[in-house]
């Protein structure tokens, strides 16, 4: 049995130990790409410490959607529009064009991306800038930067829009991993970060470093456009970081003016499912007001309805009279019977037995022995307080006919039955 108990120990200490090893610090996924920039991921690239957080410091509102550009629109309040993403791609010359016209009814869009192509729309040209991307984000060698402590220099451009707490942040430089190429003086240059590039000359490749623009703004209209290219700044590794959470806080004030939007992607209504879910009769209720508010009307008094209506009736309870109580009737049936029957023996021997457990149960006094039937008498004389030659005389006549064959008469037995239930009442009466 010992042995047991100590396998039994041994194998609960390797058990625990192995379970705490391996819970104890948290692997993070580096190179799940499903993670990157995804609401509901704690990873760290993911965003939901980082949307948690600027929902609490927002001045006025901040929320995430998962909507089509068309639902942004129809917001009747001024709104900032935050987009957070590797790779924006506007394939959609539609979509451009609403989303530019947006900027210009005095709404503010921050994209916040390292590569924003269009492969049908001639993004470059209306927004007289690009974007350059460098190397691709490695999971193994941004590990690697990290343990080797790589920093890159990001600082504010002079003369820039920002506040002039906003300070120069040292960056992993496999989080800053583009820059915006500007084509016109449109723009206002905000932070700018040294980057190693390769130059081709007749004697070979040579590489030197150079500073570009990693975040700059343009007024179109009413509105501003923000265009940055370090998405992996707004990630909850960048929110948990002493400094570059203050990178977030003095890019995310330039929106903080009015409710800030985040969007991880930019889709108009059709090219979400590629059928037109606009033609559906329930969303051509909801996007029509009046339709709307008819349909909540129609729900409210179908409520209203279930409520007081098809609830269910009420009936009153009738009144039943309790069962009577005919034990006594079934005493004096059961009594009929054995005075029929004139079977006074067996009635006795059953009031003795009644009377005999009683005592045994009430007074601890046993009448069964017998042999010592004087202390017997004598503790039941003193238990009821009643005489020891009265108590020896009623179980005396009682002995004679439990012990025997001869049958009481009537009166003998009435007479038998009052003197033990008088015994009984003077026992619970005076107790011990």
């Amino acid at each position: 049995m010992k042995r047991n108990l100590l396998v039994l120990g041994i194998a609960l200490a390797v058990f625990l130990a192995v379970y705490y090893v391996k819970h104890a610090y948290r692997i993070f996924r580096w190179d799940d790409k499903q993670t990157y920039f995804n609401h509901l991921s704690d990873e760290p690239l993911g965003m939901c410490l980082f949307d948690s957080i600027a929902s609490q410091t927002a001045t006025h509102s901040y929320r995430y959607m998962d909507v089509p550009f068309e639902r942004i629109e129809k917001m009747k309040q001024p709104l900032s529009l935050l987009i957070v993403t590797d790779y924006m791609t506007i394939n959609d010359s539609l979509l451009a064009v609403r989303l530019f016209d947006f900027v210009k009814k005095g709404n503010q869009v921050m994209m916040v991306t390292e590569n924003l192509r269009s492969w049908e729309y001639p993004l470059k040209k209306v927004l007289k800038a690009e974007t350059v991307t460098e190397k691709d984000l490695i999971a193994d060698s941004l590990k690697l930067a990290f343990k080797r402590g790589d920093t890159r220099l990001v600082s504010p451009v002079k003369d820039a829009p920002l506040p002039q707490s906003l300070s120069q942040y040292r960056v992993n430089p496999w989080l800053v991993n583009g820059f915006v190429q500007l084509y016109s003086h449109e723009w206002e240059q905000l932070l700018a970060a040294p980057f190693n590039l390769l130059e081709y000359t007749d004697d070979g490749t040579v590489e030197k470093t150079e500073t570009n623009v990693v975040a700059a703004v343009r007024r179109m209209g009413k509105g501003q456009l923000y265009l940055v290219t370090t998405p992996y700044l707004f990630t909850n590794y960048a929110a948990l970081h002493p400094q570059l959470c203050r990178y977030q806080h003095q890019l995310l004030s330039q929106l903080d003016d009015r409710p800030i939007v985040r969007l991880e992607r930019l889709y108009l209504e059709t090219d979400y499912s590629g059928e037109g879910l606009g033609e559906s009769p329930l969303r051509y209720l909801l996007e029509n007001e009046p339709l709307r508010w008819a349909l909540y009307t129609a729900l409210a008094a179908l409520l209203l309805f279930m409520v007081f209506t098809a609830r269910r009736r009420q009936r009153v309870i009738p009144y039943k009279a309790p069962p009577a109580n005919h034990n006594l009737e079934f005493v004096r049936f059961m009594g009929s019977i054995y005075c029929q029957q004139h079977d006074g023996n067996d009635l006795l021997r059953k009031k003795y037995t009644y009377f005999c457990e009683e005592l045994r149960r009430c007074q601890l006094i046993d009448l069964s022995d017998r042999n010592r039937s004087d202390e017997v008498i004598a503790l039941l004389a003193r238990t009821a307080d009643v005489p020891v030659d009265e108590v020896r005389r009623v179980l005396t006549r009682i002995w004679v006919y439990v012990d025997g064959d001869d049958t009481p008469d009537n009166k003998t037995l009435c007479g038998c039955i009052d003197d033990m239930n008088y015994l009984l009442t003077r026992c619970r009466q005076t107790g011990r």
